[in-house]
This record gives structure tokens, sequence and C-alpha cells, in this order.
């Protein structure tokens, strides 16, 4: 019960990132290509466990836990994301980061970002902001949303925790 509850408020700052998110790239006209998957491929990907806890949860329930968390990338990487409604922070934010350059210009941190004019420079500053979600996710839950793994590593912590508590109760 435990476990639901924190996957409940975790999924209602998913979907405040969503909205923003949806707003963002409406606004700008500013989307990922389809069927992209360029940050599942990246081995630096990370998230705490907390934000995985929705997906594990949905794996749990359905009987469909992996078992080789050792993959250098994302575990559900295909041609799309296969658990897209679970995905954590990062994956939903990934093509909307930014950064600024040495001149001020905000660029994105993703270089297969498509605007209207090609150009991923001078991109709007109202960009839904990773470090505030962030600090949204870790606020539901501390000692689960401090702690920033791989993606994989993230996972399997949080559905060990989930797996050992339903054992023991």
């Amino acid at each position: 019960m435990k476990y639901k509850l924190l996957a409940e408020q975790v999924l209602n700052v998913y979907k405040e990132m969503d909205d923003q998110s949806i707003y963002y790239s409406q606004s700008n006209k500013i989307n990922c290509p389809s069927k992209c998957n360029h940050c599942c491929s990246n081995p630096n990907v990370s998230a705490t466990p907390l934000e995985m806890l929705p997906l594990a949860l949905h794996l749990i329930k359905n009987n469909q836990v992996p078992t080789n968390f050792d993959s250098p990338t994302c575990l559900f990487k295909t041609d799309k994301c296969s658990v897209y409604d679970n995905r954590p922070t990062v994956c939903r934010l990934f093509g909307w980061t930014q950064v600024s350059s040495k001149n001020g210009q905000r660029l994105s941190i993703c270089p297969k970002v498509q605007t209207p004019s090609g150009k991923l420079d001078n991109l709007d500053p109202n960009a839904p902001n990773i470090a505030y979600f962030a600090s949204k996710i870790k606020e539901v839950d501390p000692s689960l949303g401090s702690t920033i793994l791989p993606i994989n590593q993230a996972l399997k912590q949080i559905i060990d925790s989930v797996l050992m508590y339903q054992n023991y109760t």
C-alpha cells in the first residue's frame, strides 16, 4: 500500500510534467522525431528509484519483471519506448532539457530534437525545467528520491524493495 500511494504521487508530478511538455512542444513547434530513441541509447541516462516506482509496480503487477539489469542502455528500448506511460523524469524531459552556450544561447541537450527552422539554438527559456521536477519528485519521498543511479539499476533497486516489502506484509 505504501508504494502504491507513493507511485500515485509520482504520477501526479508526471502529469504536471507532461502537461508542461505538451504546451511547450506545441507553443514552440518542437518535437522529438518519430521512433527516435536517441536518449534510450545513452548509457549515462539515470534516475532515482522513486522515479522508477510506477514502472516497477506495473511490471510486478503484470508479472513482467526483467531479470537482467546489466544492459548499458535502457532495458525497454525498442523502435519506441515499450513502457512509455511509466517512463521516468529524464525520459519525459530529455528533448526539452536545455543548456546555455558560452554566448548565452539556449541549446537542447538532444541533437535530434526538431524545430521548424531545423536549428536547435535560441530555444525558449521557458522549457519544462528538469531540476524543478526532480526536486518535486524528491519531495514525495526523499529517501527514495535522492539516490541517482543508472536507469536499469534504479529500476532493479525499487523492484527489490517493493518485492521485499510485499513478502513481509
